[in-house]
This record gives C-alpha cells, sequence and structure tokens, in this order.
C-alpha cells in the first residue's frame, strides 16, 4: 500500500470517529414532559391565579414581597375573595392612603366601585365626576364620586365619599404567600344608610393645604415628612 492510500485511509477513520462523537454528546433537544406539565399548570393571568383559588384573605402587590419588616411593596391589594367577588382595599402600605373597593373580576381587572373616607386629617375638598387616575403606578381608574353619607359639622364632618364606576387594573401584580396587611373589614366600612348627592362639588380636588391630595402627592408611597403624624396613628394605616 501506498503512503497515499494509506494517509486516506487515516483520514477517513478520523472523519467517522468524529461523527460518531457528535452524536454521542450532543443534548437531547427534547422537552421533560414533567417540565411541560409544569408549564400548562401556571396559570396565564391574575385573575386565572385568583380564580384558582379557595375563597379568603389574599394580598397582590405590583412589586414583590419585601424581606424586611414591611407589610409590603409598591401599591397592594389586599381583598376578600369570594367566588369572583373581591371586597377589599388597594392603596400603599403603612400609609393612610388607600381606596376601599367592591366588585368582579373580569379579564385582567377588578370592575366595580369605591369608597374613600374624608375627614379632617386626610380631607376631600371637592370630588371628581370625571375619570381620573388614583396611583402613581397608573392601575386604578374612577370616576362618578357622589357623597353618600355624612356625620358631624363643620371641620369636624366626616365624608363617605362613593365612586359609582372603579376600575383597577390587576395584570402582572405578585400573589404574596400570606396577608400581611390589616384587614380589609377593619379599615372599609359600607355599612352606611341613605344616598346623598353634592351636585355643586366640583371635579377638580384638592385637599385643605392647598395643594393635590394626600392619596396622589409626589409618588410618596411611605410614612415620610409631613404625614409621618397622620402614618402613625394605627387605625387610619394600611
Amino acid at each position: 500500500m501506498s503512503a497515499w492510500h494509506y494517509l486516506l485511509g487515516l483520514l477517513s477513520v478520523a472523519v467517522w470517529t468524529l461523527q460518531v462523537s457528535a452524536v454521542t454528546v450532543m443534548p437531547s433537544l427534547s422537552i421533560d414532559p414533567i417540565v411541560q406539565d409544569r408549564e400548562a399548570d401556571k396559570p396565564s393571568s391574575t385573575t386565572e391565579l385568583l380564580l384558582n383559588l379557595t375563597d379568603g384573605v389574599y394580598q397582590l402587590c405590583t412589586e414583590p414581597e419585601p424581606e424586611d419588616w414591611r407589610d409590603g411593596e409598591g401599591a397592594c391589594l389586599n381583598t376578600v375573595k369570594q367566588g369572583t367577588t373581591l371586597n377589599g382595599y388597594y392603596g400603599y402600605p403603612h400609609s393612610d392612603s388607600f381606596v376601599c373597593l367592591q366588585g368582579q373580576l373580569f379579564e385582567e381587572s377588578l370592575s366595580g366601585t369605591a369608597l374613600v373616607v374624608s375627614w379632617s386629617g386626610h380631607r376631600w375638598a371637592h370630588i371628581p365626576e370625571d375619570e381620573f387616575t388614583w396611583d402613581q403606578e397608573g392601575r386604578l381608574q374612577l370616576s362618578q364620586g357622589y357623597v353618600a353619607h355624612r356625620e358631624g359639622e363643620d371641620e369636624n364632618q366626616v365624608r363617605w365619599i362613593v365612586f359609582r364606576q372603579a376600575t383597577l387594573n390587576m395584570q402582572g401584580l405578585y400573589l404574596y404567600p400570606e396577608s400581611r396587611m390589616t384587614e380589609p373589614t377593619q379599615l372599609c366600612d359600607w355599612s352606611f344608610n341613605g344616598q346623598e348627592r353634592d351636585d355643586d362639588e366640583s371635579v377638580r380636588y384638592h385637599d385643605t393645604r392647598g395643594r393635590d391630595h394626600p392619596q396622589f402627592s409626589n409618588g410618596d408611597r411611605s410614612c415620610k415628612a409631613d404625614a409621618a403624624e397622620e402614618c402613625a396613628s394605627t387605625h387610619c394605616s394600611a
């Protein structure tokens, strides 16, 4: 056998060896059936996630659960679920900035009515009827506000303000392992009687300090600066 033929033989063996090695070491591209099942079981939306849960109290927030003393991060919905009905409040933990909500799960939203309480330490001087965005995250839309009930006189008057239309976008909220905030029944009182209407209320809203209502102010979601004393009061804190 000539040297040329011997060299060609070695090259053929080398090529065959590389082909076999490639087939042997190439990882499988097939997906584990168990992984496929787990992916299929994942809820496709926040609404689907809630619908699959038993009735009870749940907390969902715009940010993941904090690994410290705080009850939540971002803006949070703390609610009692009964079937497709939700009854709770949405707002910022460790502050008095929250709105009571009750309504139905609809696609990726909670749709229903809202309630806020205007009092001397947190007053709504005027009530908007046109739709407006309540929170910095742009998730809660309110409209058609009116005074449903009032108690007291002058600067000591307390008013229960209802918004006939309330829509909370729940898409992408984080479900916490357990509710860490105050129970909704301790903050939201829908038991007032009678219906009152202030037709002369302006659609503009501001507080008695001449700036936007505290629930809209400065993106401050915690007890800071001039809100510190208000937030220190546990009876009005989320």
